[in-house]
């Protein structure tokens, strides 16, 4: 998964079975959003390798896990690196774009931002995808692809 803020971009490892969250034991690297291609894809290559499936009679007792380790802790984090203290547990300004493998490739699911803390996508914005073995600096490509295209789009139209 990967949570974006003005300026800065979260990249984490999600494990689960179906239903997925950040996962502690893994992995998570924050990086300027300016940071180089090569770097951003670099760390979603690393999140992937680093998510783990869990097997189902574990999954309650890893979905249930103590911890703030979720969603709104990723989002928290971000907007203390910009100086901000967010009045909402997951405040507008916030975009999200789900990553996950499939036949060979990287594909980036954009999220729009509903209200509070849900995001969805209907199919109405359009995945990004590019090969799982292709140059980091094409994925971290691809990623900033996806994260512009998120709603809000964090890149492009937001202020910090």
């Amino acid at each position: 998964m990967v949570y974006a803020v003005p300026g800065f971009v979260m990249i984490v490892a999600a494990s689960g079975n179906l239903r997925l969250r950040f996962d502690a034991e893994a992995f998570q690297c924050t990086l300027p959003m300016a940071s180089d291609p090569e770097l951003l894809g670099g760390a979603v290559r690393d999140a992937l390798a680093a998510s783990r499936a869990i097997p189902i009679a574990k999954l309650q007792a890893f979905l249930d896990a103590p911890g703030d380790f979720g969603y709104e802790a990723c989002v928290k984090a971000l907007w203390r690196l910009v100086g901000g203290r967010p009045r909402a547990a997951v405040p507008e300004n916030t975009a999200r774009c789900d990553v996950h493998t499939e036949n060979g490739g990287i594909v980036f699911l954009p999220m729009q931002k509903r209200h509070g803390s849900v995001w969805a996508n209907h199919g109405e914005i359009e995945p990004v995808m590019v090969d799982a073995r292709g140059e980091l600096g094409l994925i971290g490509e691809a990623l900033i692809d996806a994260l512009r295209r998120c709603i809000p789009n964090v890149i492009d139209d937001a202020q910090p």
